[in-house]
């Protein structure tokens, strides 16, 4: 294997490992609190196709527990006005 396919090799992990992550980051914040953090979720949602949505488990930590806005549905979806 001559440098230059070990150069690629390395960064195509590299991509690998960083899309790995992004997925779990989406995955962390869609499993989060529905309750709580459902303004917030649908938000990143649409960020989503924006390119705008944490990109590490990381950023997704702390954007939900710097997120201070409740929701104003209840559990079974009806809005508490």
């Amino acid at each position: 294997m001559n440098e230059h396919q070990q150069t690629t090799e390395k960064q195509k992990a590299h991509v690998e490992n960083k899309t790995i992550e992004e997925h779990y980051s989406i995955r962390f914040v869609i499993g989060a609190d529905k309750y709580k953090y459902r303004t917030l979720i649908e938000e990143m949602k649409n960020n989503v196709l924006k390119k705008n949505f944490p990109k590490t488990i990381a950023e997704a930590s702390h954007v939900l527990s710097k997120w201070n806005k409740q929701s104003r549905c209840n559990y079974n979806g009806n809005r508490n006005e």
